[in-house]
């Protein structure tokens, strides 16, 4: 009897197995590009935005940016160089087709990162308050 049992369900379970292993190696190629796409997007983006970093602070170093001034053409220039020779295939990645609209972003984000780091870190000083008078201080000795 149960012979007979398992002649009749073994078409039908072979049936739920295979559809079951199709259903799960189809999301499986849906999913592996997805987050290989996902993982490449953020090491991209992880590169670039530390290449933005280091060719500011290179700007800072030389000179070309004071504390507390405006960025000017030769500070932005030399961050936008280093950041275009240190990361050339980040910024393939993310601007595949059009190279003035990657230097425009990239200007944008390098202008916004020199300004966070070349602003003078504002101050509320109360009288009596050592710490707040420290920061002044040692504000006027970086200015």
């Amino acid at each position: 009897m149960t012979h007979l049992i398992l002649e009749w369900l073994q078409p039908a379970l072979t049936l739920i197995i295979e559809a079951g292993a199709a259903a799960v190696l189809t999301l499986l190629a849906r999913y592996i590009p997805l987050v290989a796409r996902l993982y490449s997007d953020q090491r991209n983006r992880d590169a670039l935005h530390k290449a933005i970093d280091t060719g500011v602070d290179r700007a800072l170093a030389a000179g070309e940016l004071a504390v507390g001034t405006v960025p000017g053409v030769a500070a932005i220039d030399l961050a936008l160089s280093y950041v275009e020779k240190s990361v050339p295939g980040a910024i393939k990645h993310f601007f595949k087709t059009n190279a003035d609209a990657a230097r425009d972003q990239i200007t944008q984000m390098i202008v916004a990162k020199m300004g966070a780091k070349a602003a003078p870190m504002p101050v509320a000083v109360e009288a009596g308050d050592p710490l707040a008078e420290a920061l002044t201080e040692a504000m006027a000795i970086r200015n």
